[in-house]
């Protein structure tokens, strides 16, 4: 117990600075760097890029997203298990670093990056570990107080030290955001539509046949300036196709803090 109040303690004495600083890139002010920091409390984990439950009890993630100069970005993501007092005794311990470069090509936004997932136990790192590698493509249109955002993308996740034997995957995806609706000030409403597909990955015996719809919302909340309270979100995770493999219906629930700088 007493290592997680020390991470919490760390994430807080993160956090504080950030969210009462004047300048919006107070951590960056010479090299004009930018992103967004969240806490989230979330129900269980539903993986992405394999559509199904890889933790089934609450966990704390912390990410930090960074936009770097000449179009690169950094991402790292932890996660911790609410359900014990270490930092790394399950599934739920997790911490997720990715690298990417974003550019135009033309009116679309186009998007490579990799991303390690360092899974239980956490010293592990490169040995016995997954990584994923994506690309994608996206143009956003808006209208009155609407952003529509249709992504293709499309993955390749595989052992560390095991390329070859890897899956395909494709996430093709239409993200919505609704700003003030039904006249609420403050509020913005956001979903995405996910279609999500994979080659059978082996690790956790994924069956190629099986396609899910994946719906995540959310109602964001304004609470201070750059700073939203994602309450509640929701995840339905559903099949359209039977993929005889254990997987089928599953929902989360989740809270975040969000803080743009």
């Amino acid at each position: 117990m007493k290592e997680k109040v020390l991470i919490a303690c760390v994430v807080f004495l993160v956090w504080a600075p950030i969210m009462f600083a004047e300048s919006d890139s107070w951590l960056f002010d010479d090299i004009d760097l930018h992103g967004t920091l969240s806490s989230s409390w979330m129900q269980r984990y539903l993986g992405l890029r394999v559509s199904r439950v890889l933790y089934d009890k609450p966990m704390l993630w912390t990410d930090l997203y960074l936009d770097l100069p000449n179009g690169f970005f950094v991402d790292a993501l932890w996660s911790l298990d609410l359900q014990d007092d270490e930092l790394s005794s399950s599934r739920g311990d997790e911490f997720d670093p990715t690298i990417g470069y974003k550019w135009k090509m033309g009116d679309l936004d186009a998007s490579v990056s990799a991303t390690m997932f360092n899974t239980f136990p956490l010293r592990k790192w490169w040995d016995g570990n997954v990584w994923a590698q994506d690309f994608s493509l996206s143009r956003s249109f808006s209208f009155w107080n609407h952003t529509i955002s249709p992504e293709f993308r499309i993955g390749y996740i595989s052992k560390t030290k095991d390329f070859d034997e890897g899956a395909l995957y494709l996430l093709p995806n239409i993200k919505h955001s609704w700003k003030n609706p039904l006249g609420i000030r403050g509020l913005t409403f956001s979903q995405t539509i996910m279609l999500a597909w994979d080659d059978g990955f082996d690790p956790p015996g994924n069956d190629s046949d099986g396609v899910f719809l994946r719906w995540t919302s959310g109602l964001g909340w304004k609470v201070g300036e750059n700073t939203t309270l994602v309450a509640p979100s929701f995840t339905l995770l559903t099949p359209i196709r039977d993929s005889n493999d254990g997987r089928g219906e599953e929902t989360s629930l989740g809270f975040s803090l969000i803080k743009r700088f």
